[in-house]
């Protein structure tokens, strides 16, 4: 449709609205950019993550290997201390070619990285923007990039874990949703090449994020398929074979040949799915205050409170559903469903469908939800703008509303942008990672124990029984399997393939200290022979006859992966010829005439088809096609839009203008004056944790300073006890130590609850720094029937070369300086069955807690052992610590047996008890063995043993005592001859 002007007015309104309003929107976006990115741009090196360095050595040895001529190797055989490893086989190698490509432009490794970390950011902006192009007008969906630049877990990704892959796939997400949506609304042969290209680039960038994005573009596809067309869905299909017949070079082995490697570590013990759900407080928790000493910041898994507060102006799309095009509708929509369903399966609600689904329970880490949840709230803050300005702009026109609309974007950026400066403050300095050559691959393995860039070593082969360690002669043939009196001499030494000349006396079985896995090939004497597997340590073995021969070891390819790589090429060509096929028809096809509506039009179909204001060429004719000088070749992809025009928002140029020139004032006022006040930052004492509820100075070992521990007081339960630790080192650390955390019963030290980190804090201690302290935290999951009670909690550091043995707290001795007693923690929240209380009573102290009843057996013999239950209720909190007696009298009112203590043999005092907790106690009374028979009676009361007074107690009538008489009282009979006390 192309909307007809009438007048001069008009014209001139329409070009003060879309007039430069394309260099407008790259300076907001530029502007979001250069804050985010600052600390990044500013400080040599690379930020001290989890994972960061991990990418450059995977880069440096892909690099190796295409320096050998390998395309697409699947084997890095300076993995694994130069055994090899299939890693390229599995991981998705898109983030490692873009760093082997920036350095074979001339660039060092660690500049490569860096270039590729800020490249790959810089895609957000203009992705999240071009997505929402599709539908929104450009102030909205300007703030929609400003959003999806911001969200919380982009920083995290940065600055702490450092996850290149899962950023870059990130960074290509909303460009497959501007593909798909390009691809529903105008079907035709080159938004599909476009979607396929992006769909693809998802799956090479990062298999996780790949699998959760499918799902969502599936859904995605029905919402927009429901307004443009269900018959629409055809071509979706189309391109979900384009890209599975293009991928399939990665994704078809890798998954065919999952059960050859021990992928299912990744679903098991500190990686299984159900330890890493985080609590919907936190997910809609504040971004905390920043200590720069801590070296891995206290960042929650969180939305952003900012995101979530602007993405509720979305609902006012509920105000103008009805005179709102189908497209919002469909879109708000789709955002609010994908939000709510990436919080589902951030939750622990969700466990059934972790458990159920095909892979997701190899993606390991639900939280990594919250980016396709950032997505979605991005996409909704835009289009809550959008109907706040449609309220500003169109509802009232008066003087003051054409003001407020030019202010607002400004406004909302800076509102999105301001509450996630917290996230910018890494740690300085950067860390100079030199690592260039493969050495240094090596070097980093023994250093880190970081095998073949891995946590758990997943993709070591499933008849690895034992892994093999550090060998000078790891890569080679094995010198010690050759029979006496044999000789070898290299022939040739390539990264994949290796020659031998061998002599041998007798026939023998000839190890190579190469992991063994399908591909590897034994050739002796130009004839293929068979490879055995070596054990434990699942090396080659090759059968060689006596006498002199060639012997070659070869990794080539399988008919499954030829196959896989066959269908990739095929595909590939047949969509270039198919393509060129099209564009070629297509220029044959005589452009037709523009339509023209007469009338204000508020539902244009695309910026591009205003035909008031045509682009020039240099000539000084009209460009066929041009919109604002943009090419028409690009034109229809970056920049289509189904919604309401740009002329319905003044100034649009201006508005995103001031909109950037706010985000470059609160750069420079951050840098000069904010950083300064500690808005957003501050900084520890040194040797403490600002703060910190349980501070503490003990020191392990000589090396390790325990600055103090977190922990919640009351738990129920079957629930989550969630524990932060705090370590600082004084000294080089000498062994990479593992913590611990565990839930004993104080009067027997039994372990009810235990957490153990292989890394404290996610990073290996050896490579702690000693001006930054480390953050520990630990979630321990209580048994579902524990007993309420207090718990003592122990903590410490211990080593596996050191035989499990505990770093040693300075000055202390024996197995009890191995560990930390901490604090005591109270599960609670227990009641009482009423059936289980004999004689119900309810009798109140002033101390704040209720005696609810009392049974024993009322019939005992001399020597026997009477227990009396009694049974308590807090009221509410109790401040001291009040000792139970039960007294036995005789006639004469004299105590003939007793039983003192605190409640559940001091495990539960009553100073823990929460408020509403009911508590079941036992108080064995031993008779003597010469006790008369006769009726005895049981008192029953609390004293402070410190002072010996006894508390008093009240009836429900009001009667008043110090101890109560309980009934029916005891009655002792003779022993019979021969029997014994019973217990």
């Amino acid at each position: 449709m192309t909307t007809v002007l009438r007048t001069q007015d008009d014209v001139r309104r329409l070009g003060a609205t879309v007039r430069g309003w394309p260099m407008a929107v790259t300076g907001v976006l530029l502007a979001t950019s250069l804050i985010a990115l600052w600390p990044l741009l500013r400080l040599p090196g690379l930020p001290q993550t989890a994972d960061l360095e991990l990418h450059l050595v995977r880069a440096v040895e892909l690099d190796h290997l295409l320096s050998d001529g390998w395309l697409y190797p699947r084997w890095a055989p300076d993995f694994a201390y130069g055994y090899g490893f299939p890693i390229f086989n599995y991981y998705a190698p898109l983030g490692s070619y873009v760093i082997a490509g920036l350095h074979r432009l001339g660039l060092a490794f660690p500049l490569a990285l860096k270039i590729a970390v800020v490249g790959a950011y810089l895609l957000y902006g203009p992705g999240a923007y071009l997505f929402a192009r599709q539908i929104l007008p450009p102030i909205p969906a300007t703030l929609v990039g400003v959003a999806y630049l911001v969200i919380p877990f982009r920083f995290r990704e940065l600055f702490q874990q450092g996850d290149y892959s899962q950023l870059l796939a990130m960074a290509i997400l909303p460009w497959t949703f501007a593909a798909l949506h390009t691809l529903v609304a105008r079907p035709s042969p080159r938004p599909v090449v476009l979607t396929v290209l992006a769909t693809s680039a998802m799956l090479l960038a990062h298999n996780i994020t790949a699998l959760h994005t499918a799902a969502a573009l599936g859904l995605y596809a029905l919402f927009v398929a429901a307004t443009y067309g269900w018959w629409r869905l055809g071509w979706i299909l189309l391109t979900g074979l384009g890209t599975l017949l293009l991928g399939a070079f990665f994704w078809l082995p890798a998954l065919a040949e999952k059960d050859l490697v021990n992928i299912q570590r990744l679903a098991t013990n500190d990686f299984h799915f159900s330890n890493h759900f985080p609590a919907l407080r936190e997910l809609i928790a504040l971004s905390p205050v920043v200590d720069r000493v801590q070296a891995n910041p206290a960042v929650p898994h969180n939305l952003g409170a900012s995101h979530l507060v602007w993405s509720l102006t979305s609902l006012l799309g509920l105000v103008f559903w009805r005179r709102t095009t189908p497209g919002l509708r469909a879109h708000l929509a789709f955002g609010w469903t994908l939000l709510a369903l990436a919080v589902f399966l951030m939750l622990p609600l969700s466990t059934p469908v972790w458990e159920h689904v095909p892979l997701l329970a190899f993606t390991e880490y639900p939280w990594r939800f919250r980016n396709l949840a950032g997505l979605a709230l991005a996409l909704l803050i835009g289009l809550g703008a959008h109907w706040t300005l449609q309220v500003v702009a169109n509802r009232w026109r008066t003087p003051w509303s054409q003001t407020v609309s030019t202010a607002l974007p400004a406004l909302v950026a800076l509102g999105i942008v301001v509450p996630n400066i917290v996230h910018l403050y890494p740690h300085e300095p950067f860390l100079a990672y030199d690592i260039r050559t493969t050495d240094d691959v090596a070097r980093f393995e023994r250093e880190t124990g970081a095998v073949g860039t891995t946590s758990a070593g997943e993709y070591y082969p499933i008849w690895v029984e034992q892994r093999p360690g550090p060998s000078s002669t790891a890569g080679q043939l094995d010198p010690a399997s050759l029979p006496a009196g044999a000789t070898s001499l290299f022939v040739e030494r390539r990264p994949l393939r290796q020659r031998y000349r061998l002599d041998l006396p007798v026939a023998g079985r000839l190890t190579f200290q190469v992991l063994a896995f399908p591909g590897w090939r034994a050739r002796v004497d130009g004839q293929e022979v068979g490879i055995a597997i070596v054990a434990p340590h699942g090396l080659i073995g090759v059968e060689v006859p006596a006498g002199p021969h060639d012997l070659e070891l070869a990794f080539e390819g399988t008919p499954l992966r030829t196959a896989a790589e066959v269908i990739s090429v095929a595909s590939l060509l047949l969509g270039a010829v198919g393509t060129l096929l099209w564009w070629r028809a297509r220029r044959s096809v005589a452009p037709a005439a523009p339509v023209r509506i007469d009338g204000p039009d508020r539902n244009v179909v695309g910026l591009g088809k205003f035909t008031c204001v045509p682009g020039r060429s240099r000539k000084g004719g009209a460009r066929p096609g041009g919109v604002w000088g943009v090419p028409k070749t690009i034109k229809n992809f970056l920049i289509p839009t189904v919604g309401d025009a740009a002329a319905d928002y003044p100034a649009v140029a201006v508005a995103l203008q001031l909109a950037a020139l706010s985000l470059l004032l609160l750069f420079v006022l951050k840098e000069g004056l904010l950083d300064r006040w500690s808005l957003f930052s501050y900084t520890s004492p040194a040797g403490q944790v600002r703060g910190v509820d349980h501070p503490s100075a003990e020191t392990l070992g000589g090396q390790i300073r325990f600055l103090g521990h977190e922990v919640s007081r009351s738990v129920r339960p079957g629930e989550d006890l969630r524990m932060t630790l705090y370590w600082q080192p004084i000294a080089l650390v000498d062994s990479d130590y593992r913590s611990f955390v565990k839930v004993v019963r104080r009067s027997t030290g039994a372990v009810v609850a235990q957490s153990d980190h292989e890394h404290p804090g996610g990073m290996p201690t050896s490579r702690w720094r000693r001006d930054l302290y480390v953050r520990d935290e630990h979630v321990l999951r209580l048994p579902p029937g524990l007993p309420p009670m207090g718990y003592q909690i122990i903590a410490g550091l211990y080593a596996l070369n050191r035989g499990f043995r505990g770093l040693p707290r300075d000055g202390a001795s024996g197995s009890a300086a191995e560990v930390i007693s901490l604090s005591v923690v109270t599960v609670s929240g227990a009641r009482v069955p009423a059936e289980r209380i004999a004689q119900p009573l309810s009798w109140r102290f002033d101390a704040g807690l209720a005696f609810l009843g009392y049974g024993y057996e009322p019939v005992a013999a001399p020597g026997d052992v009477v227990v009396v239950h009694l049974f308590w209720r807090a009221e509410r909190p109790i401040a001291g610590d009040y000792t139970v007696f039960v007294h036995l009298l005789d006639a004469a009112e004299r105590r003939v047996a007793q039983a003192d203590g605190m409640p559940l043999a001091g495990d539960y005092r009553t100073s823990e008890w929460a408020a509403g907790d009911e508590v079941a106690d036992r108080y064995p009374i031993t008779l003597p063995v010469g006790l008369p028979p006769g009726t005895y009676h049981l008192l029953v009361g609390l004293y402070d043993a410190a002072t010996g007074q006894r508390l008093e107690m009240r009836a429900p009538d009001g009667q008043r005592t110090h101890q109560l008489l309980l009934d029916p009282p005891l009655t002792v009979w003779p022993r019979a001859a021969g029997h014994e006390g019973r217990g």
